[in-house]
């Protein structure tokens, strides 16, 4: 049940690095449509154990879905309609003693691309939407106002990698689009569609856009930090990336969890206190055989530390 809402990716890199085990305490603060939290509960419950899943997700559609999917797992595991930025105090809170693992699926579910009503699909005409909880905030057709053209382009290449960026944001705010075929059609005015990557240019752009209403990166650095704080010591936190940007940010900060020195080499004892928080479990791509079943998970890319003791 539940695949097609979404197919986990990476499922079996999952379950291999980060290791769920029977009785243990985790959160999945992606829960879409509930693949990887199914395969976690399914571990840390086996044998009757007394395993506990906490699980959120901003998406109503998402946790409705997943709510029934999981409903066998009874009181392993509890729900919550908010991103995972908010969830830190509900888990100190819930789960004091510390997680045993964390994982984030970042971006978008298979559900939101093809659900035409979301606005997130080039496929068919809709309302420009583009956000991933329809009751919070404005769609992106309502919110053209709120930029100028430096601040757009500077979107569209930092989110969208968009070639011309400077002359699409200035035709997009000329034109503001109100549904996915406008918005396609002003882009495709400027940067005219070429062999079979006929939606390449406009798919860029919708993907910038929906970064940006979505405050995707601000979810991570304000969600992230305090989350792999939220780990008991041995506990692990595992991040799928599938874009670029994210998956720069989540190295970066994983590399700075290893607490290495940064003091001139010349000098013979390290005096800017650096100690590891953490050592890396490595990284996952997408193997041939799952991109054989599932073409999406082709830029996916698994991340993962496990925490690891204070220095004295």
């Amino acid at each position: 049940m539940g695949e097609g809402y979404h197919i986990p990716v990476l499922a079996g890199d999952v379950a291999e690095m980060l290791d769920p085990r029977s009785g243990q305490c985790w959160f999945d603060g992606t829960l879409g449509g509930g693949g990887h939290a199914e395969l976690i509960l399914g571990r840390i419950t086996a044998g009757g154990a007394p395993g506990r899943l906490w699980a959120s997700d901003r998406d109503p559609e998402a946790v409705a879905f997943a709510a029934a999917r999981l409903a066998r797992f009874g009181s392993a595991l509890t729900i919550w309609n908010i991103p995972f930025s908010q969830a830190a105090t509900q888990l100190e809170a819930s789960v004091p003693e510390g997680l045993d693992g964390v994982l984030l699926d970042l971006g978008i579910s298979s559900h939101q691309i093809d659900d035409p009503t979301r606005g997130m699909t080039l496929r068919e005409d809709a309302p420009l939407d583009l956000r991933m909880d329809p009751r919070q905030g404005r769609p992106m057709a309502a919110c053209w106002e709120e930029f100028d053209q430096g601040r757009l382009a500077t979107i569209l290449k930092e989110y969208g990698d968009l070639p011309q960026a400077g002359r699409v944001a200035r035709a997009l705010l000329q034109a503001t689009p109100q549904t996915t075929r406008a918005l396609r059609e002003t882009v495709d005015r400027v940067l005219p569609p070429k062999g079979e990557r006929r939606l390449g240019h406009a798919n860029r752009v919708v993907q910038a856009l929906r970064i940006e209403i979505n405050d995707e990166f601000g979810e991570l650095a304000r969600g992230v930090p305090v989350l792999f704080e939220r780990l008991k010591v041995g506990g692990r936190m595992g991040i799928i990336t599938f874009h670029s940007g994210e998956d720069r940010w989540v190295k970066r900060f994983f590399r700075d969890l290893l607490g290495r020195c940064t003091c001139p080499p010349q000098m013979p004892v390290c005096g800017c206190g650096a100690h590891p928080q953490a050592v890396l479990l490595g990284e996952r791509t997408a193997s041939q055989q799952e991109l054989a079943l599932n073409p999406r998970a082709r830029s996916a890319r698994l991340r993962g530390v496990q925490r690891v003791a204070p220095q004295p």
